[in-house]
């Protein structure tokens, strides 16, 4: 049986839709920045392009088997990602090397390829996920 904590904070936990698109024959992530915490879901959809999404730090995703992934998602599917439950404080960047560590708050770089153009798709620069340190973690700004 859960603990009544784990069983709250799955219940509040959210999903974060991030749309690839080509919008005025620009390729674009929308929105540019997607903000997580721990136990959310990332969902990558591909709106009207054919992308393939490369993960810098994908050891912060359950289920991922190396700190760098790749998948393919066609144009009008989704693909989920779950960031790991247990977000630590950001340890000065992505420092993910082995399988199994929880997450770490900070930011995550990632790149976004349409076939169909033939280009990397653009955010406010390069887009990326940031995923929040946990609530207790002083400086996290919330409050």
């Amino acid at each position: 049986m859960p603990k009544p904590e784990a069983k709250k904070k799955e219940e509040e936990s959210k999903t974060v839709t991030v749309n690839v698109l080509c919008y005025n024959g620009k390729n674009i992530v929308w929105p540019p920045v997607a903000v997580v915490d721990g136990g959310d879901t990332v969902r990558f959809h591909a709106v009207n392009t054919d992308a393939t999404i490369f993960i810098q730090s994908a050891l912060s995703f359950e289920g991922m088997e190396s700190d760098k992934e790749l998948f393919e998602l066609p144009k009008r599917h989704t693909l989920d990602l779950k960031v790991k439950p247990n977000v630590k404080a950001d340890k000065s960047s992505a420092d993910l090397s082995t399988e199994g560590q929880d997450a770490v708050g900070g930011v995550y770089p990632y790149s976004v390829y349409c076939k169909d153009a033939n280009d990397f798709a653009e955010g406010n620069s390069n887009p990326m996920i940031l995923i929040e340190p946990p609530e207790d973690v002083p400086g996290r700004g919330d409050g």
